[in-house]
């Protein structure tokens, strides 16, 4: 009994080390209007930090109206914590997609640490808000974006848990 108490303890600690990712997809797909935000909200179920943020993102920019106006902010309410990404040369925007002063197609995609943009560590739990508008209205509609924006968060591998748990019951049966 002491070997198989000794190999389970032994195998919760190996999934433990080897932590699952648990990551939150925000899809985006809306039209964007200087004069007009789009602000949506949405309910993080889970707990944890976010270890990094990746982005998979297309826009559309209708003349005159430039691609480099774009702006996405990510707010975490409850703690106040949050991040913007852009286009072109916008001192504002944490991440800068580079985006040309032109209209027309563009894309972009890439990952970044929370740390590199000056994000603190904080639990992502619970309620978020994404804004997406251009930093000057064009009159009408001036782009339309597409893609996705995903945090990824280290947690705990539910496996692992289990197992844990089952060490500490055997470990438990065997002092008595």
């Amino acid at each position: 009994m002491r070997n198989l108490t000794l190999a389970v303890a032994a195998t919760a600690a190996l999934g433990l080390a080897g932590a699952a990712q648990a990551d939150l997809e925000i899809f985006l797909d809306t039209d964007v209007d200087g004069a007009n935000p789009v602000v949506f909200t949405f309910d993080q179920d889970t707990h944890g930090p976010i270890t990094e943020i990746a982005w998979d993102l297309a826009i559309e920019s209708f003349s005159p109206s430039w691609n480099s106006e774009i702006r996405i902010a990510l707010l975490h309410v409850p703690s106040g914590n949050g991040f913007t990404m852009g286009g072109g040369d916008d001192p504002s925007v944490d991440i800068n997609f580079g985006w040309p002063d032109t209209s027309g197609p563009n894309t972009t995609m890439g990952s970044v640490l929370p740390g590199d943009i000056g994000l603190p560590d904080f639990d992502s739990f619970g309620l978020w808000e994404v804004t997406v508008d251009e930093s000057f209205d064009d009159a009408g509609i001036d782009s339309h974006l597409t893609g996705t924006i995903t945090l990824f968060k280290a947690a705990p591998a539910p496996g692992a848990l289990a197992l844990l748990g089952l060490a500490g019951l055997a470990g438990t049966r065997r002092r008595r």
